[in-house]
């Protein structure tokens, strides 16, 4: 790794365009350390190391919070700004005031199967073709044997259809 990390440096040293990696590099410390020293030596790769470290992992929240801001708190709700806008609810004078104040602000529920459907492409599941009535659940059939013979009887196919292979944009001949 240090053959491949001082090269590009030494590269780019040469050309005037960066430091090397091999010079030792001199960085001011922040203050006077208690045996006197002012400044950091670090070798090109040691101070690559360094700043690399400090680099945040990909899609990741740069902000953390802990303990009573965290997001799963349990005494998130009752943590109201002190100084709140023009308008908003101020502080509940009770635990009774505050509990309900909790209930109001619960997350809204998840929408189910039939929900997503509706918001997303505008179909809802549940209208009848033929009536234009509700329909509604009676099951979900999640065991392979009891499918497959619903399907049997309904003289319906009991495997998907064949899936054709993956294929990429269409080539063109380079020399047309």
């Amino acid at each position: 790794m240090d053959a491949v990390l001082s090269a590009p440096g030494a590269v780019g040293a040469a050309q005037g365009r960066g430091p090397a990696l091999g010079r030792p590099h001199r960085l001011p410390a922040r203050g006077v350390r208690p045996n006197g020293t002012t400044h950091l030596r670090f070798t090109g790769l040691e101070l690559l190391r360094r700043v690399a470290s400090l680099v945040p992992p990909p899609r990741t929240n740069l902000i953390r919070f802990h303990g009573v801001f965290a997001p799963g708190a349990r005494v998130r709700p009752f943590l109201l700004s002190a100084a709140a806008a023009p308008g908003e609810e101020e502080a509940p004078a009770s635990d009774a005031a505050a509990r309900a104040m909790c209930r109001k602000r619960q997350r809204a529920r998840r929408l189910d199967w039939a929900g997503l459907l509706r918001k997303s492409f505008s179909v809802d599941v549940f209208s009848c073709p033929r009536c234009a009535g509700r329909q509604r659940v009676l099951a979900y059939l999640t065991q392979g044997r009891v499918i497959r013979r619903i399907l049997r009887h309904l003289h319906l196919p009991e495997l998907p259809p064949p899936q054709a292979p993956a294929s990429g944009p269409a080539q063109h001949a380079l020399g047309e």
